[in-house]
């Protein structure tokens, strides 16, 4: 009796594991087929949030421009300053604009779209996006940098926006090379920062301080692009400040579209 009672239990339960096992497989398989769908929904909610994001962050910039520190009554020298600080915000960017075409100077053989990043928290983690997008002719995976080199590339691409996978990401993968050795690599984000992968060789002693640079590809992503500099081997430090992105130029390699490079 107890026999047939076990037997009666196992067969429901391998039932389940057989049928657990087939909707795994069918996701598995299926997966590539919605993935387009997926990214396009991300990308289209994207440029609803990026829109009304950035409406915020003109407001909250407004505001903190004219703010006035009120003591019962407002002095006249606080009321001057208090508009001094839109000259000052004003100044700042025009500075870092200034800078950025300094940087993107030294590279000839590259078209670019300037615009300012909108950051969003999202309760645990901020996330970059900027507000162009197909519209203005960005693409996925191009290169988006700052005056002090390459800060991620382009995702999600939307009408209207795009998403900037940043460098520390553990997703993020872009070809670099160190300069001074010439070694070729795969940089990569990881929980320990920026580190060096799949080096073309093994034998070549890297130095702390050497330059790391982007090697390119055929999908646009330019040569040359600043990264940072090697510490501690396989570790690499970018002097660019990702809690504090404002001014960002979107970049990619003029010979992909066809242009012809001056």
């Amino acid at each position: 009796m107890f026999k047939n009672l076990r037997i009666k239990a196992i067969k429901p339960a391998r039932f389940r594991s057989v049928l657990l096992i087939f909707c795994g497989v069918v996701l598995y398989c299926t997966y590539p087929l919605y993935e387009m769908k997926i990214a396009q929904l991300r990308a289209e909610t994207a440029d609803l949030c990026v829109s009304v994001a950035q409406k915020v962050q003109d407001v909250l910039k407004w505001h903190r421009s004219n703010t006035v520190v009120c003591d019962g009554s407002i002095a006249q020298d606080e009321a001057v300053d208090s508009g001094g600080v839109l000259v000052k915000i004003l100044a700042k960017e025009n500075d870092h604009l200034k800078q950025m075409l300094n940087f993107l100077s030294y590279h000839a053989d590259v078209s670019y779209i300037t615009t300012r990043a909108v950051v969003v928290y999202d309760g645990t983690q901020e996330h970059v996006f900027l507000p162009i997008g197909r519209r203005e002719g960005i693409q996925d995976q191009q290169a988006v940098v700052t005056s002090q080199g390459l800060i991620g590339k382009t995702t999600d691409v939307g009408e209207h926006s795009a998403r900037v996978l940043l460098i520390e990401s553990k997703d993020f993968r872009v070809p670099v090379m160190v300069v001074e050795s010439g070694v070729n690599a795969i940089l990569a984000g990881s929980a320990e920062g920026l580190v060096l992968t799949h080096l073309s060789s093994s034998n070549t002693e890297l130095h702390d301080g050497d330059l790391v640079i982007t090697t390119g590809n055929d999908e646009g992503f330019p040569h040359g692009i600043y990264v940072g500099h090697i510490l501690a081997q396989k570790k690499v430090v970018t002097p660019v400040n990702l809690r504090e992105i404002g001014v960002v130029s979107v970049v990619s390699a003029k010979h992909v579209h066809g242009e012809d490079i001056d």
